[in-house]
């Protein structure tokens, strides 16, 4: 390739990261105010957690049931390892949105619960410093 292929090339990967970061934020911003907008709160079970990529947060895997209806979700965490897999099975909170179930978050952290005003239970405080 020549050096002018090499700069679109260039150009045009930098401009779709930026449309896709820029896209991603206001579609988060979006769900978030629509939880802020129509809470409810009910309990998830963790079922799974996915490793993710070396030097990325962890997935963790959650479903709920809402009348007779499962939904799943999942979060990112850094700061769980190998080591973390109690978390299986455990119950957390969970926002969900009353329209539409299917926009959820789990709350386990401090900051997840101070971003919808709600106070972290005392039980949960354990988990501030593990995850990230």
């Amino acid at each position: 390739m020549n050096q002018s292929m090499n700069k679109i090339l260039t150009w045009t990967i930098i401009i779709g990261f930026i449309v896709f970061v820029t896209i991603q934020s206001i579609r988060q911003n979006s769900e978030d105010q629509y939880l802020k907008d129509n809470p409810n709160l009910t309990t998830a079970k963790i079922i799974d957690w996915d490793p993710g990529a070396k030097g990325g947060g962890k997935q963790l895997n959650y479903e709920f049931i809402i009348d007779n209806k499962t939904y799943n979700g999942s979060n990112s965490y850094y700061g769980l390892s190998q080591r973390n897999n109690y978390l299986l099975n455990k119950y957390f909170p969970v926002i969900y949105s009353s329209k539409d179930p299917n926009v959820n978050r789990l709350l386990i952290i401090e900051n997840e619960f101070k971003e919808f005003d709600l106070i972290q239970p005392d039980s949960l405080k354990k988990y501030n410093e593990i995850l990230k």
